[in-house]
This record gives structure tokens, sequence and C-alpha cells, in this order.
């Protein structure tokens, strides 16, 4: 499943957002850090992620000020 990254709310708490994506991602500090950033230029992100724990995942983001929603999977 894919969770889309939007845009943002002011207020967006960027360095929890580095930490999550961390986290659910397996990603490094460096990587997680570029998500953040191009969503702040405005760029959408494109996440796969298990599906079983997307709802959660996007509940998390959206408490942090982002803006997402979930797609499914391509072919």
């Amino acid at each position: 499943m894919k969770v889309v990254l939007t845009g943002w709310k002011a207020g967006l708490k960027k360095i929890s957002l580095d930490v999550l994506l961390v986290k659910r991602l397996n990603v490094s500090i460096a990587a997680a850090k570029k998500h953040a950033d191009d969503l702040l230029a405005r760029e959408v992100i494109e996440l796969d992620i298990d599906p079983g724990s997307a709802l959660d995942f996007v509940r998390e983001l959206e408490g942090l000020g982002v803006i997402c929603h979930t797609e499914p999977a391509g072919p």
C-alpha cells in the first residue's frame, strides 16, 4: 500500500516526522530528513508501507501535521 504525503499544516513537527519516518520505514535519518525537506518544498511523497500498518501510520503522520492519504499499491 502507498501512503501519499501531499502537504503540511502550520505547526508541522518536522523533527518528530524525521523520527517517525526512520522508525516506520527503517530508513536512515538522512533519507527521512530528505523526505521531510521535500514535503516542506511542496513535493508529493509516495511511501510504500505494509497494508496492515498503513492506517496507523497515516494517523501518526496527521498528528504531526502532515496532510496525507493511502492508495492501493500499483501492479
